[in-house]
């Protein structure tokens, strides 16, 4: 409804993908400076931000702000651990789990996964680890439900498979947005009482999400279709284009000319 508030998540692989890419190699930090852009409130570190090893992403992050720019853009890698002495670690590049307090003084709790799957599919991880995913889990909702959060999201980049068994193992989590597998989902999947909801890929859509939280029951529904809005919105040539990131787009884009 409009006056509600929003929150703009992304699941990760932000980074990978396509040729913008390749400006990582050159000191820039292309996508994630656009997201910031964007108002994107939080992202998760995929697979394939490690696709130049972790010490490329590393200079990203310090590119696009990091750490100071967890205030603006919140960059979440919870079952990631680098070595103590890393870059990652050291500058607190990253993050376990972020707290919103939106207007009508509801908390949400956030926190990122990325799954088996995907780090399997790492191109080079190096020395960083990355814990299970079902311990940590349990772990970041303790720590959300003693901070006080009314609604704790898992950002992830893990594979729906992956996160209906996140949701079944791991109690506490109201929402799963999900990433890794490319899944469009046009409508929820109900694990439980988890939601889980995934956007497909390569900016095609946007995801619409629509939520109702009861503060005597602490339950959480979906009420897209009592608003008769979707869950997918194609992203075409009906919108206008938001001349700052248009702005953006077209200096990136010189910068790849150049570089290639």
């Amino acid at each position: 409804r409009e006056g509600d508030p929003v929150l703009l998540f992304d699941a990760g692989d932000f980074l990978g993908g396509g040729a913008f890419a390749w400006l990582a190699l050159n000191g820039s930090a292309s996508e994630l400076a656009i997201m910031q852009e964007m108002g994107y409130d939080a992202v998760t570190i995929g697979n394939h931000e490690y696709d130049y090893g972790p010490d490329v992403l590393v200079q990203y992050l310090l590119k696009a702000g990091y750490p100071e720019a967890h205030q603006e853009t919140l960059v979440l890698a919870s079952n990631t651990e680098a070595p103590s002495d890393h870059p990652l670690a050291v500058r607190s590049l990253y993050r376990n789990t972020g707290m919103f307090e939106l207007e009508n003084g509801l908390k949400v709790g956030v926190f990122g996964i990325v799954g088996k799957d995907a780090v399997l599919a790492m191109g080079d991880s190096r020395e960083v680890q990355f814990l299970d995913q079902h311990q940590t889990a349990r772990q970041m909702v303790d720590e959300l439900e003693e901070q006080g959060a009314d609604v704790i999201v898992a950002i992830s980049q893990s594979g729906i498979d992956e996160d209906r068994q996140l949701a079944r193992e791991v109690l506490g989590i109201d929402l799963i947005i999900g990433g890794h597998c490319h899944t469009a989902l046009h409508e929820p999947v109900l694990q439980g009482t988890t939601i889980i909801v995934q956007a497909g890929s390569l900016g095609m859509y946007l995801g619409q999400l629509e939520l109702a939280y009861d503060p005597n029951t602490d339950n959480v529904r979906v009420r897209n279709e009592e608003s008769n809005h979707p869950f997918l919105i194609t992203i075409d040539s009906s919108f206008t284009c938001d001349p700052q990131i248009v702005a953006l787009v077209e200096k990136y884009t010189l910068d790849l000319n150049a570089y290639v």
